[in-house]
């Protein structure tokens, strides 16, 4: 039994971590209580990198104590009641809502790890592997308005979070063939698309649109989605934004024109003249229904960024970038992860001259 555990452990999520042997219990026999109430991972590694796929992608479960499975989106970190489950002798039930009923025939558990046969193949699910603590992604369409040249309308991914900087390769499947490369930015701890992607490419945003990331932690490969939405922040010219930037001593007072619509979010950044988005001054939290912001080195940043207005010297040109931010579905501004969970983004910049 021994000989069989350390196996059993060596094949967790292909080396994620080894599995328990719980103080020698028999992990043969379900026991269920010991599962519920906790999110359980399944990476489905298929060794197929750049396959636009979804069959190989990340899985998150979790057996709710009243009988309510949930399922977890990585990228959003949002979870949701996607059916039910039940439980007889070493057989767990699964019935989703959308796509019916699957049977797992348990064949080892334990407090932090869950091996199941499912018809012909098995799964192998861990607890939360410290590799992918700390990291959200998101893909969102972004409009630029500029005063002088139209722009066309973009696809943003991103992937952020602490842990970003153990990430040694990452990627963005965007259609099967197309596939965009990634690049890490220290400062904001993210990694994003090395190229621009055009939507008119993927025939956004006139539908939805399923993306697939890629991204080797630590050596542990790992591919999970992200869903771009059709809607976009309404349209509005550059000259009806209306957006100003005065600093008066060492506090930075901007101005802009609000939409009249509900549901529609603010972000200020402060970048250096040459628009480096890789190292902001500044990136505020989301508002909502406001329409001027005082800045200083005190005011609160998004996610935790570094606020840097200090380091702004007397006679310099900045940039005062404004997003106009439509949130995915159901998402609340003030919740933890509306960050990560952007729908349309459509930003003004304005340049201006610091003055101590």
């Amino acid at each position: 039994m021994k000989i069989l555990k350390w196996m059993l452990g060596t094949m967790c999520l292909c080396g994620m971590i080894s599995c328990s042997d719980d103080n020698g219990r028999d992990d043969t026999i379900l026991e269920m209580h010991r599962l519920t109430g906790k999110y359980w991972y399944c990476t489905n590694w298929a060794n197929n990198k750049e396959g636009y796929t979804t069959d190989d992608l990340l899985e998150i479960l979790k057996f709710g104590e009243d009988g309510k499975l949930w399922r977890m989106d990585f990228g959003g970190k949002i979870d949701e009641v996607v059916g039910s489950w039940t439980s007889d002798n070493n057989v767990i039930t699964l019935n989703y809502t959308e796509s019916g009923e699957e049977k797992w025939n348990v064949l080892h558990s334990g407090e932090d790890y869950l091996h199941v046969k499912v018809n012909k193949g098995e799964r192998n699910f861990v607890l939360e592997p410290r590799y992918l603590q700390n990291l959200a992604a998101d893909a969102f369409l972004i409009q630029e308005i500029s005063k002088t040249e139209e722009v066309p309308l973009r696809v943003g991914v991103e992937i952020t979070g602490a842990n970003t900087v153990n990430i040694g390769d990452a990627e963005v499947i965007l259609a099967k063939g197309q596939v965009v490369p990634m690049v890490y930015k220290s400062r904001t701890k993210s990694w994003n698309a090395r190229d621009v992607i055009e939507a008119n490419h993927l025939g956004l945003p006139g539908e939805e649109r399923l993306v697939v990331f890629y991204i080797n932690a630590g050596g542990n490969p790992v591919k999970f989605s992200d869903r771009i939405y059709a809607g976009e922040v309404p349209s509005k010219s550059f000259d009806a934004f209306q957006l100003n930037a005065i600093n008066k001593g060492q506090v930075l007072e901007v101005s802009w024109n609000a939409f009249a619509q509900a549901g529609i979010y603010y972000r200020v950044e402060v970048l250096n003249g040459n628009m480096d988005t890789s190292n902001p001054y500044f990136v505020s939290v989301l508002y909502d229904n406001i329409s001027t912001l005082s800045i200083t080195k005190d005011t609160k940043t998004n996610n935790d960024l570094p606020n840097r207005m200090g380091e702004l010297k007397n006679g310099m040109n900045y940039v005062v970038r404004l997003s106009a931010i439509v949130l995915e579905p159901g998402m609340d501004y003030n919740h933890k992860y509306s960050y990560t969970n952007l729908q349309s983004v459509t930003f003004v910049k304005r340049a201006f001259v610091w003055e101590d």
